[in-house]
């Protein structure tokens, strides 16, 4: 103390991790920069959790259904694709696939629905100051989400719960 030291500050030089000199990259609002590196941890804990909201939704007779937003970037810059699912914030698309198909999960990829309703009417689905859903990507969303419920893998799924 008498010296000026300051232990906070000799904690966070002896303690933080490296800061990387890097700068993150967004796509889609997420930092897509360290995917690779983390894609492993986050299967894991994705697993971890599809299974939980599985087995809560079972236990009170509910489907569980993940539908997950696309990277309409991607789709505003080529909308007849085709998308690399090996890259940037689709690998997350294609980790969740994996994840709910192992698990018996039903998964809605907005990707191509939202790259169909690009091609046919050229409007984009978010708000012009933020990425949030406008009408339009609400609609798409809810149109994908009525589709399911009226296909015959829902009607299976109420097949189940009527034994």
């Amino acid at each position: 103390v008498r010296e000026q030291v300051r232990f906070s500050l000799l904690r966070k030089i002896i303690l933080s991790k490296p800061q990387s000199k890097a700068k993150p990259v967004y796509q889609a609002n997420i930092d897509v920069s360290g995917l690779d590196t983390r894609l492993s941890k986050d299967e894991m804990a994705t697993r971890y959790v599809f299974r939980e909201a599985k087995d809560v939704c079972k236990a009170n007779n509910a489907e569980f259904v993940i539908m997950l937003d696309g990277v309409r970037r991607t789709v505003y810059n080529n909308p007849d694709g085709p998308f690399d699912y090996t890259k940037g914030a689709l690998k997350l698309n294609a980790m969740v696939d994996r994840v709910a198909d192992k698990l018996g999960i039903e998964f809605i990829d907005l990707q191509p629905r939202f790259a169909e309703n690009y091609r046919n009417n050229g409007a984009r689905f978010e708000f012009e100051n933020d990425s949030h859903w406008n009408e339009l990507g609400h609609t798409v969303a809810a149109e994908a989400l009525y589709n399911f419920l009226k296909s015959d893998n829902f009607n299976e799924f109420k097949g189940h719960l009527a034994n």
